[in-house]
């Protein structure tokens, strides 16, 4: 016997023993589903048991998936109503079965129902189920009726089997019920016990062996009770008869418990002949109220006799365990201290609130009294109590000091520098900070009293001898007293004079003032430069641009006067810059002249020549005179110019009857013009011309100025159409007129002759077309054929493709050869696409010339290359990352590529690519290079650090400067292009890509700090990153690299040697769509993938395989051969699948 077989009886033995043993029930129907219908099926069927029931879509379920893997079970129908229906019973009790689902895909639901003599299904219960271990649904019916029918039903989108039922029948035995049979709610704060008491009701029926009693035991915390009063461990309830009248049971939570909770604690009830009842106790102890202040003492409390009370200090109170809530904590100070909660309101007493059983912290804010006499007040008490609670005190120490002197200060004892020149006072004020402490008579007023030659002020605009200043209390705040020196003093100094600041019975205190009056200066008058130059301009043009200095004067005498000014002979004066003359009278009313403008420039009608040294002169006011020096010219006309910005044109060309020359241009300006308004005169040489909007050409220009200036001006010159073969050099372009010498401009340039026609092609060898034999025709690749100075327009180019292939231009349809039309002696750039015709036997077809010819231009050739390969000797269809490393430090970092093709693969279509840090596309990419064998690797890699253990150790090696990847950066294997479109490996996840932030994590495989090994039954690329393909090893390890072993786990794609039980298709050849039918766990399965014939992943799916397996799917793919992967832990099954599109 196996121990599987072992598990199942044992598990079925304890189910009848366990029903056996609940009121002495009997197992009136007892079912294990043996020969169950073969097929899912509809109506009576009689099992092994000779048991008949009624099955709507129910299927016998295979061995390996019942209890214990032997014997039978029933499977119910998907996605449709399946159930089945015991036989005829009467007097039910219990129901009890084993069910699961068949695959782990996301369950469902079934219900429980009966029927009674034939009436409609009730519901007795429902469940829902998942996975696939096997679970047990009981359900109690206890209905006494004859003819009862049991139903078991579903309608869930996933497939439920049932195994193993037993119905017992009802009997009804002796019963304890008690009422409540749960107890809550039982407390006591610690050191208050016992609880106060609850009560649960016991009654019984159908009890035997009476008379006799129920024995009530309680659990260890709590104790019983009949009566309220005594209460013990355990009471007995005496019953005379076999039936119990409710009595109430009384509980209580033991005194003398330590804080905690006393949950969960049963009373059990036991006679009878009754199943044992349990009532359950739910209880705590709590802690005491207790009181927590954050400090014992507080200290420093002062103030100055007559001055309180004392600044506040304050200490916080918090609680727990608080009775009575919502209650309050009473704070009492002492008899010289006060209290308060707020900092404002102070008293005697104060209640600190509390509304639950706990108290946050609580500011309580503590101050000497007012009023107090000069003493200590150390050592008194703050009590602060509430009910429960030990009263905790706070220590207040303070003192109130003795009332000081009367007493004046100010903020500086001299003030010095005080000043102006006689005749000009008063002089600017100073102040100081005049304040007082412990003044007495106050209300009153402090004197200020200045020396004879000062004066004072509050406010610094009203001065006097002598200021009063209020004090309405002891204390005069800081307060300004300006001062100054008095005006009509004569020359003289004013040092040692006293400001006296005396009252409120403070001893006097003095400011000392020091400061002079100094004679007149005498008067002076200023220029702002004493030489002004640069006057200038053109003879007859005259007068010159003005130029300014600035007049001023200080300390003048004969106020009001005026200051005369005199310009010399060759210069003119202006206060406006309008009015101009040789003199100026500047007026003065005070002994200060404010700085006046004074305008100069040089007269007009002056002869060409210097006027320089010439002064003007500035007198008046009692001042020196002083002078300002005036230097100008007058220059001579300036003869009329024309100006080039290039006097030589070099490089006009074009083809023989392809003119006329892209142009080129100067600029042309002139000045000092003569004969405005006219025209400049432009004229071309004979085989160029010219234009001034690069558009009209002309021989001859005409440019107009309006005045003496001719703006800069474009002039375009190109070499003109219809020109032989030649050079065209030395010819001149002349500009002339306004009075200014002719100018010219040299052009060089030259006709060159028709080039030969001439076709071009992107590429010259095609290489990679491939496909399985029978599945043609390969993928197509692409060149772009272009052509110029073709003849015979309108023509065509011909393509002509070898035997084995065919060429197209929208990629759709292909033929032999083809006409590439161009219209002109120009073939825009045209793509051509090729591929290796279908029907090809296995081999290679190299060599085979593509010819490109026409236009009367030379052939241009493609070489295509390509292989038709036997599927019997692949292993894979494509390549493969087999390989990647991201080490933890150091730059050894790359990927290793592995072909299991069964042939050889030009590397040239392939390419590795990276996305850094999240992004849209390919940011970097390195194409392959080489023929890579069957069975053999190709490393890329970083070589930075030379390492003689990571390099060249590949069957083809390539370095790659940019392999510098860190685990949040996405690498890509790429075949035909270095874009995304063109992935067909991923190591990450796909674009667009975010960034992952450290790696990309998939079922614990990691791209950080990390080597991984692609898994041996990995034999196809995929673009879906998945931790499931890949062996995660130390970091660092290279002993694989360059080596990768992949197991074709079939022999090869050619022989699918799996049994038909693991996987089939249907049908197959198919059309639109088909279905995957797999009998295995869906639970094993990692990938299902279906591949064309080169290769390329066309759909793949990594979970929720319940989507695509057992289940038609659509496919919108073309007539030819595909496979089928379906990819588990450890083997790979594969399908060959033939699409006809009919």
């Amino acid at each position: 016997m196996n121990i599987i077989t072992l598990k199942k009886i044992l598990l079925v033995s304890v189910l009848i023993a366990t029903v056996a043993f609940n009121s002495f029930a009997e197992v009136i129907l007892s079912e294990n589903f043996s020969g169950g219908p073969s097929s899912y099926y509809t109506g009576s069927h009689t099992f092994s048991s000779l048991n008949t029931w009624d099955l709507v879509q129910i299927t016998a379920e295979a061995s390996e998936n019942t209890v214990g893997g032997i014997g039978g079970a029933v499977r119910f129908f998907a996605s449709t109503t399946a159930s089945i229906i015991t036989p005829s019973l009467n007097s039910v009790g219990t129901i009890t079965f084993q069910y699961r689902e068949l695959n782990a895909v996301g369950g469902g639901s079934f219900t429980v129902s009966k029927s009674v003599n034939g009436a409609a299904y009730t519901t007795i219960g429902t469940q829902s189920f998942s996975g696939i271990d096997y679970l047990t649904y009981s359900v109690v019916v206890n209905d006494l009726n004859n003819n009862i029918k049991i139903k078991i039903s579903t309608n869930s989108t996933t497939y439920l089997i049932v195994d193993e039922m037993e119905v017992t029948n009802y009997v009804i035995g002796p019963s304890l019920n008690a009422s409540p049979s749960i107890l809550s709610g039982f407390s006591y704060a610690s050191g208050s016990g016992p609880s106060t008491s609850k009560t649960y009701n016991l009654s019984a029926t159908n009890l035997s062996g009476a008379p006799n009693s129920i024995l009530i035991s309680a659990p260890t915390n709590y104790e019983v009770s009949l009566d309220d009063l005594n209460f013990s461990t355990s009471v007995n309830v005496a019953f005379t008869s076999s039936t119990l009248l409710a009595t109430p049971i009384y509980v209580r939570l033991k005194a003398g418990l330590p804080v905690s909770a006393y949950n969960s604690e049963l009373i059990t009830n036991v006679g009878g002949g009754a199943t044992l009842i349990n009532v359950t106790c739910n209880g705590s102890v709590s802690a005491a109220p207790y009181l927590t202040l954050s400090s014992s003492t507080l200290a420093g409390f002062t103030y100055i006799e007559g001055f309180g009370p004392s600044v506040s200090q304050s200490y916080n109170i918090s609680g727990g365990a608080l009775s009575g809530a919502p209650g309050n904590i009473v704070v009492t100070a002492p008899a010289s201290y006060e209290v308060s909660i707020d900092n404002l309101t102070f008293s005697n007493v104060v209640d600190v609130t509390y509304s639950s059983s706990y108290l946050a912290l609580t500011p309580v804010y503590v101050r000497l009294k007012a009023g107090l006499l000069e003493a200590t007040y150390n050592s008194e008490l703050i009590t602060n109590s509430v009910s429960g609670a030990t009263t905790k005190t706070v220590l207040c120490n303070g003192n109130v000091g003795p009332a000081p002197l009367p007493y004046l200060t100010v903020s500086s004892t001299s003030l010095s520098g005080f000043s102006y020149i006689e005749g000009y006072g008063l002089s600017s004020s100073q102040s100081y900070e005049l304040s007082g402490g412990a003044l007495t008579g106050y209300p009153g007023s402090i004197n200020v009293t200045a020396p004879a030659d000062y004066e004072i002020s509050t406010d610094n605009s009203v001065f006097m001898n002598s200021l009063n200043v209020t004090y309405t209390s002891s204390t005069l705040s800081s307060t300004p007293i300006y001062v100054r020196l008095k005006s009509g003093l004569t020359v003289n100094s004013y040092n040692g004079e006293i400001i006296t600041n005396s009252g409120g019975g403070a001893t006097t205190v003095e400011v000392t003032c020091n400061g002079s009056v100094s004679p007149v200066p005498p008067a002076t008058l200023n220029v702002s430069t004493s030489t002004i130059s640069g006057f200038t301009y053109v003879f007859g043009t005259g007068p010159s641009t003005s130029q300014t200095y600035n007049l001023s004067g200080s300390y003048l005498t004969g106020f009001p006067g005026d200051i005369t000014l005199n310009s010399p002979t060759n210069y003119e004066i202006s206060t406006n810059d309008v009015t101009y003359s040789n003199t100026l009278n500047i007026s003065y009313t005070s002994a200060t002249l404010s700085s006046t403008p004074i305008y100069v420039r040089l007269k007009s009608g002056l002869t060409v020549n210097s006027y320089n040294g010439e002064i003007i002169t500035n007198s008046g006011g009692g001042a020196s005179q002083v002078d300002v020096t005036c230097n100008g010219d007058v220059m001579p006309v300036t003869p009329p110019t024309l100006v080039l910005s290039s006097t030589s044109l070099s490089g006009f060309s074009y083809i023989e009857g392809l003119g006329p020359s892209t142009s080129q241009s100067y600029n042309i300006s002139g000045t000092n013009l003569t004969g405005y308004p006219d025209n400049i005169v432009i004229a071309s040489s004979v085989n160029y011309e010219i234009s001034s909007d690069n558009s009209i050409f002309a021989t001859i220009l005409n440019i107009p100025y309006t005045n003496s200036t001719l703006t800069s001006t474009p002039i375009y010159v190109r070499l003109k159409t219809g020109l032989t073969v030649n050079s065209y050099n030395g010819e001149l372009i002349t500009n002339s007129g306004g009075g200014a010498s002719t100018v010219e401009v040299t052009c060089n340039g030259n006709v060159s002759p028709v080039p030969p026609p001439t076709l071009n092609i992107s590429t010259s060898a095609l290489s990679g077309f491939t496909y399985v034999v029978g599945s043609g025709p390969s993928l197509s690749q692409t060149y772009t054929l272009s052509g110029s100075y073709l003849t015979g327009a309108t023509g065509n180019i011909v393509v002509t493709a070898p035997s084995n292939y065919e060429v197209s231009t929208d990629n759709a349809t292909f033929t032999n050869s083809l006409n590439i039309p161009y219209t002109s002696s120009t073939l825009s750039s045209t793509a051509v696409y090729v591929r290796l015709i279908s029907g090809l036997s296995v081999n290679t077809y190299n060599g085979e010339i593509i010819t490109n010819t026409g236009g009367g231009a030379t052939q241009v050739d493609v070489s295509c290359n390509g292989t038709v390969s036997d599927v019997s000797n692949a292993c894979a269809t494509d390549l493969i990352i087999s390989e990647y490393h991201e080490p933890a430090s150091g730059n050894n970092k790359g990927v290793e590529v592995y072909n299991a093709t069964g042939g050889d693969v030009d590397l040239s279509n392939y390419y590795i690519g990276i996305i850094v840090n999240g992004g849209t596309d390919i940011e970097n990419s390195q194409v392959l290079s080489g023929i890579l064998s069957d069975k053999q690797t190709v490393c890329i890699y970083n070589d930075q650090d030379a390492d003689p253990t990571f390099r060249l150790k590949g069957n083809i090696n390539i370095t790659w400067i940019n392999a510098t990847w860190n685990g949040d950066d996405a690498v890509y294997l790429l075949k035909g292009g270095a874009t995304k479109d063109f992935i067909i490996d991923a190591i990450g996840n796909m674009p667009p890509v975010t960034d992952p932030g450290t790696e990309f994590l998939d079922n614990g495989v990691g791209t950080a700090n990390a080597t991984l090994i692609r898994k041996s039954n990995v034999i196809s690329a995929t673009t879906i990153w998945s931790g499931l393909e890949w062996n995660d090893i130390a970091p660092g390890t290279y002993s694989d690299w360059g080596i990768h072993t992949m197991t074709c786990t079939t022999g090869n794609l050619n022989n699918e040697n799996q049994s038909n039980f693991d996987i089939s298709l249907f049908p197959n050849p198919a059309n639109n769509n088909i279905t995957i039918n797999y009998n295995g766990k869906l639970s094993d399965v990692v990938a299902v993938k279906i591949i064309n014939s080169i290769g390329k992943i066309l759909q793949q799916t990594d979970n929720d395989f319940s989507s695509i397996l057992n289940t038609s799917i659509d496919i919108d793919f073309c007539s030819g051969l595909y496979f089928v992967f379906l990819e588990t832990e450890n083997k790979t099954f594969i399908k060959k699948l033939i699409i006809n599109k009919k």
